[in-house]
């Protein structure tokens, strides 16, 4: 009777890795799949968008971070997760970073030459129905939020403040809305 027994829970064990083995390379590849399918030909001019969309600004250093899967069992990464989230309300766009080989899953990216990204950004926040920004360290980030508190209502704007950021970023952040005259007290802060 036990060696009966055992045989069958063997089986069954065996069964179930087995089972739980297939599933995790089913993930794998389709992480893979999912992850190399989109290439940077795949890209939009500012022409392109009609209609309300969202603008997504972040450093392009960001996206080493943003770009990779949240855990081992999730098949997005975090700034699929956010484009996810945001597009209920409209489609989500960035400037894409031009070293980009292929474009990144998550926001659809728009590709401009240095000298116009500038002009570019503020065209696209003029527009944006929402302006989302993910707290950064760069010089350009910087600009950005400094040009979209001067020129975008504060009731369209979204900081993202991602759990590793310093509290460098957010002191920075404060320091410049205060020197806007604007006052996050009675804010919502999430």
């Amino acid at each position: 009777y036990f060696d009966a027994k055992y045989t069958i829970l063997r089986q069954d064990i065996g069964s179930i890795l087995f089972s739980i083995l297939c599933l995790i390379l089913f993930f794998y590849f389709y992480s893979l799949y999912h992850k190399y399918s989109r290439k940077k030909k795949d890209t939009y001019n500012v022409a392109d968008i009609h209609g309300p969309f969202i603008l997504y600004l972040r450093s392009f250093a960001a996206d080493k971070t943003t770009n990779k899967r949240i855990s081992f069992v999730d098949i997005i990464s975090e700034e699929e997760a956010l484009v996810e989230a945001m597009s209920d309300i409209a489609p989500v766009y960035a400037i894409g970073d031009p070293k980009d080989k292929k474009m990144p899953n998550g926001a659809s990216r728009i590709y401009v030459d240095d000298e116009h990204w500038k002009s570019t950004v503020i065209d696209m926040a003029s527009k944006a129905a929402l302006v989302v920004l993910r707290l950064g360290k760069t010089d350009s980030f910087w600009w950005e939020v400094e040009m979209v508190i001067k020129t975008v209502p504060i009731n369209k704007l979204v900081f993202v403040v991602p759990t590793s950021k310093t509290f460098n970023e957010v002191s920075v952040l404060y320091k410049i809305l205060l020197q806007n005259n604007i006052n996050i007290d009675n804010k919502m802060v999430v």
